[in-house]
């Protein structure tokens, strides 16, 4: 079976249920005029851009027939009480280039609405508070049970019958589902993710946004691959492979948090060059941090930020490599980080504020004489305190 892409609803579909755009100009131009702009960027792409027959009245094509956008017809107002509750009840985005399948409530039903208004939330027992969202609009993703979909989407529209034949292909998180009817030979299609767009061209690309957006919610949130694939895989949910997971870091992720990390330096270098010319110098301060406690770590962080505005201004982080020399990672990294502030800022720094590290302190002596360097009085106050406890501990012991 060969796979197509439709030009105008963006979905994958068998070769045989498609067909080709017009290639003449005029032709194709009166179909973009009716179809919209998206129409028009995907035949751009494509040397041979195909579009579904369900476009078509009764999907045939002939030779004056324009295709047109589904849905072929409007949605009533009991599909609607069904879906939308509420102060939204009975409004229908106008914005959606793509089929929408609802399901109804059957006549035959019990199935009542639930009436609730006017009641005191604490006083309906069946009524979940965690279940209930004050603001729904702020999710972009939910978690929905296969069965429930499949019986959304399977029932025809257009002649109300549920004689359909379903196919569900999966991509890692990507569903794509292909729904035939016996009756009227009416095809639809359904996915739960849309593409990225090029930057360039504006048109698709095969990257689905719902990997991009679980990639990156795994990065930064600290979590590791496996660990989430673990939870997909006991809810019995499709995922994507680790290799995928790696592609889309190495290549998008990572070059995302790069670019913003540029442009939020940038913001930070122009606040502070405003800074030194009111004030003519800066006074930074900086602290190191490790993976592990103790003489065992391998990485040091070192953050070096401004003292009034509280903005980092350089960081670095030094890893200590298997087998080489062992130094002291904090001072190494210090150093170097000290040296890319100077580079930007240079005669402007004035004063430089550390923990109470002798090494820190040889080094800003050595490699940096013209820089004031301070020890944070945080460590002052606490070495007192331990002494004042010490010698109390001391006195009571004697006195007993």
């Amino acid at each position: 079976m060969q796979n197509v892409f439709c030009v105008l609803c963006e979905s994958h579909l068998d070769r045989k249920d498609a067909t080709l755009v017009p290639k003449n100009e005029k032709r194709r131009r009166k179909w973009a005029d009716s179809l919209g702009e998206t129409f028009r960027k995907n035949c751009a792409r494509y040397r041979m851009p195909y579009i579904c027959l369900s476009h078509f009245e009764e999907g045939k094509r002939s030779k004056n027939k324009i295709p047109r956008n589904i849905p072929l017809r409007e949605v009533s107002q009991e599909e609607l009480d069904h879906w939308l509750w509420g102060e939204e009840e009975g409004r229908i985005s106008d914005d959606s280039s793509e089929p929408t399948e609802v399901d109804s409530v059957s006549e035959e039903s019990d199935f009542q609405r639930p009436d609730h208004e006017g009641a005191d939330p604490m006083e309906i027992d069946d009524v979940d508070e965690v279940e209930i969202s004050e603001k729904p609009q702020q999710y972009n993703l939910i978690l929905c049970e296969k069965e429930k979909l499949v019986k959304l989407l399977q029932k025809c529209w257009k002649c109300e019958t549920q004689k359909t034949e379903m196919g569900i292909v999966y991509h890692g998180l990507n569903m794509n589902i292909s729904v035939f009817c016996v009756s009227c030979q009416r095809r639809w299609y359904w996915s739960n993710t849309k593409k990225c767009e090029r930057e360039q061209s504006g048109s698709n690309s095969k990257l689905s946004r719902i990997h991009i957006l679980l990639t990156s919610a795994i990065i930064t949130t600290g979590n590791g691959f496996q660990n989430v694939k673990q939870l997909f895989d006991v809810l019995k949910s499709p995922f994507f492979f680790a290799r995928t997971f790696n592609r889309l870091k190495e290549k998008y992720v990572y070059e995302a948090v790069n670019i913003q990390y540029k442009k939020q330096a940038n913001v930070v270098k122009e606040l502070l060059c405003e800074t030194t010319d009111n004030n003519g110098t800066l006074n930074v301060m900086g602290d190191g941090s490790f993976d592990t406690p103790g003489h065992s770590a391998l990485y040091c962080r070192y953050v070096i930020m401004e003292a009034v505005t509280k903005l980092v201004v350089e960081y670095e982080i030094f890893r200590h490599k298997s087998g080489e020399k062992k130094v002291n990672i904090e001072t190494e990294a210090c150093e170097k980080a000290f040296e890319n502030l100077m580079v930007t800022y240079d005669s402007a720094i004035e004063s430089f504020t550390t923990d109470r590290s002798q090494s820190v302190a040889s080094m800003m002596a050595n490699n940096f004489p013209d820089v004031t360097h301070y020890f944070d009085s945080w460590h002052y106050i606490r070495s007192l305190a331990l002494e004042i406890l010490k010698k109390k501990k001391s006195k009571a012991v004697s006195s007993t």
